[in-house]
């Protein structure tokens, strides 16, 4: 596919190499082959991300992490694809640089002299790509998505998404060690979720929002957990929706109707599509299939025995009966706010009417793991809008029509 680059980088520079979990000095010798093909898969990623960037297709930026806050990356992707600036020099770049480790591995140059070191190589060849650090995220968010995996749900939690991650992946971009993989994999967790905290923090920070709130992002809430940074869910997901409504990023509600008394199988599947607007998100009767925008789609499940779920018009009527910030709102006031449960007891004494309300509402409004009646978020990524249509096979059909029921329902009104 052609490439296509209409605007110039602007933030602050970062170079491909930063992404290496060690100083490319050290690799020399008869470490230099292993660290040579470490940095051809990252040269692979970089330029996976361009095209994929360029081409739209935003579903291989959804990063499995570890810490319970594919929200963050949703939004920040989605803000990312909203100011992306790329140049053509950067595509160039990468393609030159492949070409030349490739060169460099398949005609046996490394052996030549003992000494030489990967950065070395890196340097003399001019081999490193400038690049900014929405692209750094961007790639780190790629890699951690190609490594992930869905499993069949477990039995004690089958509200989830049961997802593991798979570091022999990696080898499907370029062939590299298990070992290094796995080293990697883990310093890439770690460094995505510092980079998630600190844009959650900045935006607390620079939006108009109450003491409490940035205080409850702050150091003092901040807990680390298996060496990943994180900060509270509720707090975390009220910065986001606050930020998608400014950048007018729309949503679609992607929901799905379960049968707890037949192993959760899905039922029936319907979207809502919410524009923001000045008011707030509401909701349309169509998708905007021209629209090339970013959109958060956020999935989740009705959960009920089979002769009590509602029919395709009840339900969807069910799903509107509370904004959709408030479901969000209320499912995150709800969810655990720590991925270490140990930690829950940080936040008992926090005194927040706010958070009550809703922790409270959730219940109520069948948004939480006790009650998983009405909406109870599964997941949170982001999609542009041509290409999630595209991909459901919907291209403008009204909302309401983008449902499917199963054969199950026969059984249980017939």
């Amino acid at each position: 596919m052609k490439q296509t680059f209409d605007f110039l980088q602007s933030n602050k520079t970062c170079y491909l190499s930063e992404l290496l979990p060690y100083d490319p000095k050290v690799k020399f010798g008869v470490r230099l082959l292993s660290g040579l093909k470490e940095y051809l898969l990252l040269l692979y990623a970089a330029e996976m991300t361009i095209n994929f960037i360029q081409q739209g297709e935003i579903n291989n930026f959804d990063p499995l992490v570890g810490e319970n806050a594919c929200q963050i990356r949703a939004v920040k992707i989605a803000e990312i694809l909203n100011n992306i600036k790329l140049s053509k020099k950067i595509y160039t770049d990468i393609l030159r640089a492949k070409e030349k480790i490739k060169y460099i591995i398949d005609q046996k140059i490394f052996q030549k002299d003992k000494k030489k070191s990967l950065n070395d190589f890196i340097i003399s060849d001019n081999l490193d790509i400038a690049t900014d650090e929405d692209i750094i995220y961007m790639i780190r968010s790629l890699l951690l998505s190609k490594i992930k995996l869905l499993m069949p749900p477990k039995i004690e939690t089958p509200l989830y998404d049961n997802l593991i991650t798979k570091p022999k992946l990696l080898q499907d971009i370029y062939p590299v060690s298990i070992v290094y993989a796995e080293k990697f994999i883990k310093q890439l967790r770690v460094d995505l979720s510092e980079s998630s905290v600190s844009y959650i923090k900045n935006l607390s920070i620079t939006l108009p929002f109450s003491e409490l709130c940035i205080k409850m992002l702050s150091e003092s809430y901040t807990i680390r957990y298996l060496g990943l940074e994180c900060i509270p869910y509720y707090y975390t997901t009220q910065v986001l929706v606050q930020h998608l409504r400014n950048l007018r990023i729309p949503i679609i509600l992607l929901a799905e109707q379960r049968a707890i008394d037949k192993n959760y199988q899905t039922i029936r599947k319907t979207m809502l599509y919410f524009e923001a607007t000045a008011e707030g998100y509401k909701k349309t009767d169509y998708i905007p299939s021209h629209s090339d925008k970013p959109t958060i789609i956020v999935c989740g499940t009705s959960n009920a025995k089979l002769s009590e779920l509602s029919n395709q018009e009840m339900w969807v009527q069910e799903l509107q009966d509370y904004s959709i910030i408030d479901l969000i709102l209320a499912h995150a006031a709800s969810h655990r706010q720590y991925p270490d449960e140990s930690k829950e007891t940080i936040l008992f004494n926090v005194q927040d009417q706010s958070y009550q309300y809703y922790k409270t509402k959730a219940d109520l409004w069948g948004c939480s793991t006790k009650n998983p009646s009405r909406f109870f978020i599964t997941h949170i990524y982001c999609e542009k809008t041509q290409s999630f249509i595209k991909n459901m096979t919907i291209q403008s059909e009204p909302v309401t029509r983008l449902s499917t029921t199963s054969k199950l329902v026969d059984e249980a009104f017939a």
